[in-house]
């Protein structure tokens, strides 16, 4: 068999790829940098919407109302023995008044107000 000749009607092959060819494969390259970019932003567009649930929802776990606690005490009645008219009690001519001033959330005044005002009102001090 004879060596063959390349025939000269015939293009010959080229070893570097067509003007057209490079111009597309810039093109996807530019494409896959255009899709990467938007990946980006939406992967830290999803990030931030899971952070913000994730904090919204520690601030209602850690905000939200207690069950149980102590429970509400109300005041035992006034003995009868005792006068009372508004913000004043007991006897109008006691030798000694005292004013009160009080909070209701207050420790130290829910001692007072149990154990200490009634026997001061009962022993003749006027509370005002």
């Amino acid at each position: 068999m004879p060596p063959q000749t390349p025939n000269p009607t015939e293009p010959e092959p080229s070893r570097r790829p067509s003007p057209e060819r490079r111009i597309t494969g810039r093109a996807e390259r530019k494409v896959a940098a255009v899709q990467a970019a938007r990946r980006k932003k939406l992967s830290w567009l999803i990030g931030a919407i899971v952070a913000a649930v994730v904090v919204a929802g520690v601030l209602i776990l850690v905000n939200r109302p207690q069950s149980g606690g102590s429970p509400i005490v109300t005041a035992a009645p006034l003995p009868a023995s005792i006068a009372f008219s508004s913000a004043t009690m007991g006897d109008p001519e006691a030798p000694v008044s005292v004013v009160e001033w009080g909070d209701y959330q207050c420790p130290g005044c829910g001692i007072f107000a149990q154990e200490v005002a009634l026997r001061l009102v009962e022993g003749g001090v006027r509370r005002k």
